[in-house]
């Protein structure tokens, strides 16, 4: 299993159970104690839980969202069905909104050579355009969210 897995696994734990202990995820997932405190390290940089002595526990009052690493590598074959779907869907001419998202960006990856118009906040995008890119890709402006990996703030409304 990935980092990337774990740290998610570990996080469904957390909003399962509210409280983790890092011993016990050591002996779950075979890996050292302080990997498990570099995994809950992480969360609590996300704001997702707070570390405690031996654990953590959820924040529930918190709205915040996993990391984009933390999606990513969960759900992959489902994304990329999705994403095949809909790239079946969109034609050359066409002008769509990218959001910013695991499956968007498996989507991206599908439709980047079609000659269509991409708006989108998500600026991971960007680490995909190569120069078989056909697609106009218009940014939104903002202030850059390095949780989601995207421009979110008023001026992306706006």
């Amino acid at each position: 299993m990935n980092t990337t897995q774990r740290r998610y696994e570990i996080y469904e734990k957390l909003k399962k159970d509210k409280t983790v202990q890092v011993s016990e995820l050591a002996k779950v997932y075979a890996v050292s104690l302080m990997t498990i405190r570099r995994d809950l390290d992480s969360l609590e940089n996300q704001g997702l839980a707070t570390k405690s002595y031996g654990g953590a526990t959820l924040n529930e009052s918190s709205s915040t969202e996993p990391s984009f690493e933390i999606k990513e590598g969960m759900s992959q074959s489902d994304k990329k069905e999705i994403a095949f779907y809909a790239s079946t869907l969109i034609q050359d001419g066409d002008s769509i909104y990218l959001d910013c998202g695991t499956t968007c960006l498996e989507l991206f990856k599908r439709i980047h050579h079609k000659k269509i118009t991409i708006f989108t906040n998500f600026w991971k995008i960007l680490q995909y355009v190569d120069r078989n890119t056909k697609a106009k890709i218009i940014m939104a402006p903002g202030t850059y969210n390095p949780v989601t990996q995207a421009a979110l703030s008023e001026s992306t409304i706006q």
